[in-house]
Parts: structure tokens; C-alpha cells; sequence
């Protein structure tokens, strides 16, 4: 984490560009070890085919189960402790002082959801199938909300990790 602050500050200048590189080494560097050391190839794993139309309900069943799961952990934490188990993480709230609109969907929406996606969903759910699915998804939700590296933002994590686990093998 230190290198990778120092590179931050080396490129504090242009934000996007280090943010970009920063997600890129996290998630490309341990997908190309990971599939090096089992001799796969990084993305013959990865299906980026059109989900079925028949299995559109069941998708959008699940990503209402998440918004209202999410609900329900933050307000139950405020009900019970004074705090919001689920708070938004930091990072979704980044201040924002470039104007560029592409930037700020690139390097912050799309590329981490992609690389995220690609290493949890598409590749290591997929390894782990031979476990049975509820150990695929846990195990494979755990690393999710570990790789994130926040204590308190877990829950929201590990909850995010299995509604996508199981959006991505209804899908599939």
C-alpha cells in the first residue's frame, strides 16, 4: 500500500490517470498471476454473452432484493446502535473538481466495476464452482469484501458481493 501511495502522490497532478493506474495494477497484476499459476488464459473464463430474456425477472428480482437489503441493514443499524451498518463507502463520495463527465464515469464507475467483475464474478466464482455454489458465492463475496479494505463498510461489501455472486450465476 505504500508504493502505491507514493505513486498517488507522484501522480496527484492528474487524478483520473492515477486512479486508472492504481485499479489497473490492484486488479490486473493478481488476475494474471492467479490464471499464470493455474495456466489459464486471463479472460477464456470471462463470458460476455447476453443474458436470456427469460432470466430478466429473476435479475431484476435480485437487484430489488439488494436495494431494499441495503435499506434495511442501514436503517436497522440506526434503529439498534445509532450507526448505519451499510454507510456508503467513502469512495463512492469522492469530491469531484474536474468537470470531465467521461472521466469521472471512467475511473470511477466503470473500470473498477469491470476489473472487480471480470476477477470476482468472472473468473474465481467460476473456480470455485467445483465447491458447490453457496461455497462459491461465500468464498468468492468474502474476497470481494476483503479486497475493498475497509473494517467498517464489510457488511456492505460481503452484501454487495453475494446479491452479484448470485445475479451472476442466475444469469448464467
Amino acid at each position: 500500500s505504500s508504493v502505491l501511495e507514493r505513486l498517488m502522490e507522484r501522480l496527484a497532478a492528474d487524478r483520473f490517470l492515477s486512479i486508472a493506474i492504481i485499479q489497473l495494477l490492484v486488479y490486473l497484476i493478481p488476475l494474471a498471476f492467479y490464471c499464470r499459476v493455474r495456466g489459464l488464459h486471463p479472460f477464456s473464463q470471462v463470458s460476455l454473452r447476453p443474458v436470456s430474456l427469460r432470466k430478466i425477472p429473476l435479475i431484476v428480482i435480485l437487484m430489488f432484493i439488494f436495494f431494499v437489503g441495503v435499506l434495511i441493514f442501514r436503517y436497522l443499524g440506526l434503529f439498534l446502535f445509532d450507526f448505519a451498518f451499510l454507510e456508503t463507502p467513502p469512495t463512492v463520495n469522492l469530491p469531484l473538481t474536474n468537470g470531465n463527465r467521461f472521466l469521472i464515469f471512467l475511473c470511477n464507475v466503470l473500470l473498477p466495476a469491470v476489473l472487480e467483475e471480470t476477477l470476482f464474478r468472472g473468473l474465481l466464482l467460476k473456480e470455485y464452482r467445483s465447491y458447490g455454489i453457496f461455497w462459491s458465492i461465500g468464498i468468492t463475496s468474502i474476497m470481494f469484501a476483503m479486497a475493498h479494505l475497509s473494517a467498517v463498510h464489510f457488511v456492505y461489501y460481503l452484501f454487495m458481493g453475494v446479491i452479484f455472486s448470485v445475479i451472476a450465476y442466475a444469469a448464467d
